[in-house]
């Protein structure tokens, strides 16, 4: 488990972590800047949980997670250390592209607030859902507003599926849409 808080331009690449599946991968709680390249990640909650601004995740394989993925916001919660952490805002601005989820819940995963993100060329395979975008939720047992202005670049990787509940999502290339009216938001 690596965990960032305060860790402006943190370069985090060519890891492998396999996890009990009670931990999260990578988290990006504050820090600017961020990248997140070529790691191999297994059996988390989230593989990689992107809060701040202006991050990039690149060649990321993700397999076996609640979430490959998760763009976000880390609510106040205490480290090991005794010392109270959360994230200033949620995911801003992240550049997410040319990853690979699998065998997940989610695949990616944009919400609480996340916004002006994009999401380009990932794969993604055997997940429920390849790509969420939520609206205002209590999915993870408290309130997360929805997340706008975010676009999903599918490019070439056909069979993607997205359930799009955000605002102002653009969803650009062949993915299937799922219908909000027979899957609903949560």
């Amino acid at each position: 488990m690596i965990v960032v808080q305060n860790g402006d331009r943190v370069d985090i690449s060519g890891n492998v972590l396999t996890l009990t599946g009670i931990d999260h991968g990578i988290t990006i709680i504050n820090g600017t800047y961020a990248r997140i390249t070529d790691n191999l990640i297994s059996n988390a909650v989230f593989g990689i949980w992107a809060c701040d601004f202006k991050g990039r995740a690149a060649g990321n394989v993700t397999t076996g997670t609640f979430v490959g993925i998760i763009l976000c916001n880390v609510p106040p919660s205490v480290l090991i250390s005794g010392q109270v952490v959360g994230s200033d805002q949620p995911a801003t601005g992240w550049h997410v592209q040319n990853n690979s989820a699998s065998s997940s819940f989610w695949g990616y995963a944009v919400t609480d607030g996340s916004h002006n993100n994009v999401l380009a060329n990932n794969v993604a395979s055997n997940n429920d859902i390849d790509i969420e975008v939520p609206g205002d939720s209590t999915f993870f047992g408290f309130f997360t507003p929805i997340a706008a202005d975010n676009l999903i670049a599918v490019g070439a990787e056909s069979g993607i599926v997205v359930h799009d509940c955000g605002a102002s999502t653009n969803v650009a290339g062949p993915a299937t849409l799922l219908d909000t009216n027979e899957v609903p938001c949560f």
